[in-house]
């Protein structure tokens, strides 16, 4: 079982996959971080304790998410199995040795098979999940209906100066507004100025203006709100002139 921590943090990011399905009909997993998970533990699987199990263990748990994935008339719970499951291979690549060595390693262990995998998803992270789906169908459907009309949509855009900071991936872009999921359970002025926080950072990263992002937004699927803000708001001048300065100096820092 997961701690409220660990739960939380994967409900989260299962979300950010879901979203990914919901909106793309040609979502594919072999796009997404979940496979350079996969592809960081076939690097070191032979010096991690019982790498190789685990990576085929990982791998097939991976296989399985992208048969949900594409399937017909797939089941809503088999597509939240499926997030959860590309949410694991996620963590090898964001917090790898915490990932190996916490209860979710010793799981591997115990499996036989990615089926084995999918059986031992907390039923409460997958409630869970279900809950926050339905909470945010609502924005869902908006972006939906947004990206039908023509608005450009990137899931997790690719921030040109991301090297700066060691790496760095935004949630997704709709139009011109970035949008960051936050799956918190209680938002404090705190938490929202560092995501904001975050968000601008993300638009400085993008150096050359490739996503032409304009205004980002904050969603909080738990509170069933998002809050949206232009960056000429937030910057508190007009865009066009402080975006190129504010670029240049964070370049200069490095």
């Amino acid at each position: 079982m997961v701690n409220r921590n660990q739960h939380s943090s994967l409900v989260g990011m299962s979300l950010d996959y879901r979203v990914r399905m919901l909106l793309d009909a040609s979502f594919d997993p072999a796009t997404t971080v979940a496979m350079q998970g996969l592809g960081f533990l076939e690097r070191v699987a032979d010096v991690v304790d019982n790498g190789e199990h685990r990576l085929r263990i990982l791998r097939e748990g991976f296989d399985l998410a992208c048969e949900f994935v594409i399937g017909v008339d797939t089941a809503a719970v088999d597509l939240d199995r499926a997030a959860v499951l590309l949410s694991w291979c996620e963590y090898l690549y964001r917090a790898s040795h915490y990932f190996l060595e916490s209860d979710a390693g010793r799981m591997l262990d115990a499996c036989n098979g990615g089926e084995d995998l999918a059986q031992e998803i907390d039923p409460l992270v997958l409630e869970d999940l279900a809950t926050l789906r339905s909470v945010g169908s609502v924005e869902v459907a908006m972006w939906r209906a947004q990206i039908a009309d023509g608005d450009v949509y990137v899931m997790n855009p690719v921030l040109t100066g991301r090297e700066l900071v060691g790496g760095a991936d935004a949630d997704w872009l709709i139009g011109s507004t970035l949008v960051e999921c936050k799956a918190i359970s209680s938002p404090t002025s705190s938490t929202i100025r560092e995501a904001l926080l975050q968000l601008l950072g993300y638009t400085l990263l993008d150096m050359h203006d490739d996503l032409h992002i304009r205004s980002v937004a904050l969603w909080l699927p738990r509170h069933g709100a998002i809050g949206t803000w232009s960056l000429d708001e937030l910057l508190g001048q007009s865009t066009s002139m402080a975006l190129p300065d504010l670029r240049s100096g964070l370049e200069a820092l490095f």
